[in-house]
């Protein structure tokens, strides 16, 4: 090992490392009580680690020697991230880190030498100067303090580590890159990994990043393998609500800046949730504030910063928000600063509604008063209301974030919000229009993240999942789904989507508007304003060699009949239309200029579904004897059992008794049993037969058979379905 000492002071050598928080100009007692505090004890027998416990320092005392430029800072923050709390290049980075080998004695008053290395073999810029360098350096630290010296020389010591040079010196623990690890899962493959790790040479940035940026891999499949690796437990903290209690151990700043979040405590011991498992610095930080002993568990990091924002208060109350805005001399909606009372307000009314799982947040002007509305589950309920004197100033907020005419407020705009929450962002569709009391603003929420299910997370029954999986299989034909504006349509089109070899075959949408982004797919925004309406894309698509088309909806004859054509000539298609149940596709498609000739050949799946909202699972209960409701002529729908469930309501589900939805559906495989009766133009009950025949189960019977599991309720189901 060589030292390259040319070109630089003792000073910036001191900088790049940043171990020069602990050789900061303090006295050396000062210094050896940081070093006690920041548990250097700990973090040696843990991970031989000098590099963590120099974060630490700096991280508790915030301070720099004031002759060290500012400059090599940042860079010894980004070999910090790129080094693991074993000394380890973090799993899949190939550039320099500093490895946490003491390369010679620590003697008081001596020295101790800690490597730059780079992962890869090639030049590439160790020391932050802007030049190329070569596969590792060595930087020397002179004048370390005595009483640290000793300190940290009995604790390698006592963990039989030998620090004398190259003779015997510890060996770090081997750790497979996580690009092998995850061909070897079979979650990648070697192209894949291939051209990840070019586009990172190019563009810099962690390997995980450029995976799941590129469409090979989630962040679940990136920290279910590091989990792995390290020897941690992963958990979900996708719908986790957190305890007051529990979240008042741990500040909103510590959780953001640390991505980190409290998840349950046992005999003392405080579970925390981490981005980074093996992030020491957070785990102290945790322990100080917190005064327990941690457990530490994993999640990915935009699961947890979702939850951070979904459980924490980010600062005083709506109403609170509203009393500052009415006591504040300026009502200023172009405001850029996040701690204005105005922007505020309408960010913690996006964020609620988020929270709550909000799908649409409805702007109700009234005569003296604005009410806030959130639609959860399907039912609108009301959130707050907001005085008259600030109703203005809100929606003019709103408009000026949609990029909408604030100064026009006679006719219907159409915008479009942006909303960054958690590490990620939601998409609101924003609508306007005029009333006698106001502008009505309405806004759907469209989660870009939503859609990483599988079909069998949909929750369609197992007979349902095959025939869906066997209609999605064909290589050629048109499979539509039907159901009501906001019946999850969306959600089942994209899922089927995401089973498609995207490698193999040439995937396109037509969609108005873009709801999700999806890797790996060509996505177009239907445009009607200026001629790129459905059947004008689908035109072009066509010559676009597609293999796989999802069209957003089909509106119109035309576009029915390019679809119609498309799926005949060796296309899969996929589709929505609105119709009341699977079968009334089929003379809808008549009716709307499609060849009954056609249909047999073109239709090879209908999917027809609802959303029904779930019981809450803290408070409902299970009640002896048969329900009421199926007595009727539902009993020949169904079994009637001896015992059935009702909701009752909580704190958990805001008294309703329901929380989430789920879907039920109703698969109709078209085949040639159906050649006859479409010909003929036969009636809906006559296909209806024919699908019950085939085994369909209607959507009315698969809601009563998840009533009997106590998934809904029978009411539930005869509210949606009847």
């Amino acid at each position: 090992m060589q030292a390259k000492n040319s070109g630089f002071t003792l000073m910036e050598v001191i900088g790049v490392l940043a171990v020069i928080a602990i050789i900061a100009a303090v006295a050396t007692p000062q210094i050896f009580q940081a070093i006690q505090d920041a548990k250097v004890t700990s973090l040696v027998q843990e991970a031989n680690d000098l590099k963590a416990a120099v974060a630490r320092y700096y991280k508790d005392t915030g301070t720099w020697p004031r002759h060290i430029p500012t400059r090599n800072e940042d860079h010894f923050n980004q070999l910090m991230r790129n080094s693991d709390s074993s000394g380890n290049a973090i799993a899949g980075w190939n550039g320099p880190y500093i490895e946490s080998q003491l390369s010679n004695p620590i003697t008081p008053g001596g020295y101790l030498d800690l490597q730059v290395t780079s992962n890869a073999n090639y030049a590439c810029d160790l020391d932050g100067d802007g030049n190329g360098d070569g596969t590792f350096i060595t930087y020397r630290i002179d004048g370390v303090p005595d009483n640290l010296a000793q300190n940290i020389s009995q604790m390698l010591d006592k963990d039989g580590a030998n620090t004398t040079g190259d003779e015997g010196s510890a060996t770090p623990r081997v750790s497979k890159p996580l690009g092998q690890r995850l061909v070897e899962a079979g979650l990648l493959t070697e192209p894949q990994l291939d051209l990840a790790l070019r586009e990172q040479k190019r563009d810099g940035g962690f390997l995980g990043q450029v995976l799941v940026e590129l469409g090979f891999v989630t962040e679940e499949d990136i920290t279910a393998c590091l989990a792995l690796e390290n020897d941690v437990e992963m958990v979900s903290v996708r719908d986790l609500e957190v305890s007051p209690d529990l979240l008042s151990l741990v500040s909103y700043e510590t959780a953001r800046t640390h991505k980190l979040i409290p998840l349950a405590i046992d005999d003392g011991e405080l579970t925390v949730v981490f981005a980074d498992a093996l992030d020491v610095v957070a785990q102290d930080a945790v322990e100080r504030e917190s005064k327990r002993t941690i457990r530490v568990a994993t999640a990915p990091e935009p699961h947890i910063l979702e939850a951070i924002e979904r459980n924490y208060a980010r600062s005083s109350s709506i109403n609170e928000t509203i009393e500052q805005v009415l006591s504040g001399d300026s009502l200023d909606v172009t405001a850029a600063d996040q701690d204005s009372p105005m922007v505020r307000l309408v960010d913690q009314i996006f964020a609620t509604a988020i929270k709550h799982k909000a799908t649409d947040i409805h702007l109700q002007p009234e005569e003296r008063n604005m009410r806030v509305r959130l639609r959860v589950d399907g039912i609108l309920r009301e959130e707050i209301v907001v005085p008259k004197a600030i109703q203005s100033a809100v929606l003019a907020r709103v408009k000026l974030m949609a990029n909408l005419d604030i100064t026009e407020k006679r006719v219907p705009q159409d915008g479009r919000i942006r909303f960054t929450f958690g590490s990620g962002y939601v998409d609101l569709r924003v609508s306007t229009l005029p009333t006698n009391h106001g502008e009505s603003i309405v806004m759907r929420l469209l989660d870009g993240g939503a859609v990483q299910l599988s079909l069998a997370e949909l929750g369609f029954a197992p007979d349902d999942l095959r025939r869906i999986e066997q209609a999605i299989s064909h290589p050629y034909g048109m499979v539509l789904v039907t159901g009501p504006t906001g019946s999850g349509k969306t959600t089942t089109l994209y899922t089927a989507l995401g089973t498609i070899d995207r490698e193999a075959r040439s995937v396109f949408t037509l969609e108005d508007p873009i709801e999700y982004t999806l890797p790996m797919i060509r996505q177009t925004q239907v445009n009607a304003d200026i001629g790129m309406d459905f059947a004008a894309g689908l035109r072009s698509l066509l010559r676009q060699d597609p293999d796989v088309i999802l069209v957003g909806e089909i509106r119109d004859a035309e576009t029915a009949e390019l679809a119609t054509r498309a799926a005949m000539t060796g296309h899969l298609v996929f589709s929505t239309l609105h119709t009341n149940s699977a079968v009334g596709v089929i003379p809808r498609l008549v009716d709307m200029g499609i060849d009954r000739f056609l249909l047999p050949s073109a239709l090879v799946g209908i999917v027809g579904q609802r959303l029904l909202r779930k019981l809450c699972v803290s408070c409902k209960i299970q009640v002896e004897g048969a329900n009421p409701l199926l007595l009727g002529d539902l009993a020949d729908v169904t079994d009637v059992s001896d015992h059935h469930w009702q909701p009752v309501g909580c704190d958990q589900c805001n008294g309703s008794g329901y929380s989430g939805r789920m879907a039920v559906y109703e698969v109709l495989l078209v085949d040639t049993s159906f050649h006859d009766a479409m010909l003929e133009g036969s009636v809906e009950s006559k296909l209806l037969e024919l699908a019950r025949a085939g085994g369909m189960t209607t959507m009315l019977e698969d809601g009563l058979a998840k009533a009997q599991q106590g998934l809904t309720s029978v009411a539930e189901v005869l509210r949606v379905l009847r």
